[in-house]
């Protein structure tokens, strides 16, 4: 699966600029690796500048690693280039020593000396060693620039505000649906601009799905935040006023 993103800045900082996110979704089939490398390689050439991996991404980190070495990109190309991973740390088991062993696996995948943006992925608030975690990979010497995905608002503004920690981006949901990173000023990496689908000709006039009839897990984790907006009606009447915009514009 492929999502694209743009960034914006975050304090100041922008590491990230129009970008691909590859292998989103362990319940889909795997690409062929040579397919998802040859595509890389396209959107480099047509300008794009981020590329985002995980080591749950399937093969990801390694066909960075692959493309990185092989010879085929120009010292400007490569240059140009920022490729972003990320770590999901087992929240009860944090330690400096298994912390910095996720960079080693990471940085050996990518086969690079550094990483030029490193995710931080957290998803239990009833521990609190995300600081810690977040303190020791602001120290690694090397991580380049430092991002955190799947924290709230709340958090976010505490890393930012009161840990000081430095992050480069912030990976957020940003959409005519979800605009709750506009009123924090903290804005980093906006992704599922879409809503992973749902803002779609293909979505409108059609009753609300039931979560097993979603074909990816993405789009059962986005259910809620429309349900939470207004619900499934009120939706319904947002996508028929962007199709009456589409239709002037003469746009999808």
């Amino acid at each position: 699966e492929e999502s694209h993103f743009e960034s914006v800045p975050l304090n100041n900082r922008n590491v990230a600029g129009r970008g691909v996110a590859y292998g989103k979704g362990l319940d889909i089939p795997q690409i062929p690796s040579e397919d998802v490398y040859d595509h890389m390689l396209s959107k480099i050439r047509l300008g794009f500048s981020s590329f985002e991996s995980a080591p749950h991404y399937c093969d990801a980190e390694r066909i960075i690693g692959k493309l990185r070495v092989d010879g085929v990109l120009t010292p400007t190309e490569l240059r140009g280039a920022t490729f972003v991973t990320r770590i999901c740390p087992n929240p009860c088991e944090m330690r400096r020593e298994s912390v910095y062993e996720m960079v080693e696996l990471a940085r050996a995948r990518l086969r690079c000396r550094s990483i030029d943006l490193l995710q931080l992925h957290w998803d239990n608030w009833s521990y609190s060693s995300w600081r810690n975690t977040l303190g020791w990979l602001a120290a690694h010497p090397h991580v380049n620039a430092l991002a955190v995905t799947n924290f709230d608002l709340g958090h976010l503004r505490e890393v930012v505000e009161v840990e000081g920690i430095p992050l480069s981006a912030a990976s957020v949901c940003l959409s005519v649906v979800d605009q709750r990173p506009v009123s924090t000023g903290l804005l980093g990496t906006a992704v599922r601009g879409a809503s992973w689908g749902f803002i779609s000709e293909a979505w409108l006039g059609q009753r609300e799905p039931r979560p097993w009839e979603l074909d990816n897990s993405s789009a059962d984790r986005y259910l809620p935040y429309i349900q939470r907006w207004g619900g499934w009606r009120l939706f319904q009447r947002l996508l028929e006023a962007l199709g009456a915009v589409a239709f002037k514009h003469r746009v999808t």
